[in-house]
């Protein structure tokens, strides 16, 4: 369990340093406003993908949720 919480961790951070070196590229604020949302919905997706199995979901059927 906390290597899971640790490995979530280390998903999240890499996501959110990937996003930041991303926003330092110049582009119009409609283009900064869909990367923001897609790496809102990857974030998501990542802490769905660890909390489905602890709740006896998979994430196949998250996918359709979503």
């Amino acid at each position: 369990m906390v290597q899971g919480l640790i490995h979530l961790a280390i998903e999240l951070v890499i996501v959110g340093l990937i996003y930041w070196v991303v926003t330092f590229i110049p582009m119009p604020a409609p283009f900064q406003q869909i990367l923001r949302v897609i790496f809102i919905v990857i974030a998501v997706i990542i802490v769905l993908a660890f909390l489905l199995p602890l709740a006896g979901l998979h994430l196949g059927l998250a996918a359709l949720l979503l």
